[in-house]
């Protein structure tokens, strides 16, 4: 995952990751989950540090005013799979909020 950045792999991908088998790279995505070193945003695993550096871009991005997804998928310097994964995610948080094809900070 560190290797990655903001380019993350689907959790099945990095499943498969060699060396390891399957199983065991299960295992360690679960444990660094459940210890708060990753982050789960759909089936997009990402490192903790990755993922905050990429939240206080896409609120970086908003403080200006509302943007498109290609405006932050460009800010968040990704690829569209992660931008549209972290977006929904922070919807959800109720940090960010979507209004037709524009995405606003939240309101306090």
């Amino acid at each position: 995952m560190r290797r990655t950045g903001p380019e993350p792999g689907a959790r099945t991908q990095l499943e498969r990751c060699p060396p390891h088998p399957a199983a065991r790279a299960r295992e360690v995505l679960d444990y660094l989950l459940e210890v708060g070193e990753a982050v789960q945003l759909d089936d997009v695993v990402v490192q903790r540090s990755c993922y905050e550096e990429s939240v206080a871009r896409v609120r970086a991005a908003l403080a200006a005013g509302p943007a498109s997804l290609g405006a932050l998928r460009d800010a968040l310097r990704a690829n569209r799979r992660f931008a549209v994964a972290l977006l929904e995610h922070l919807d959800r948080e109720g940090v960010t909020r979507r209004e037709g094809g524009v995405r606003l900070l939240a309101e306090p």
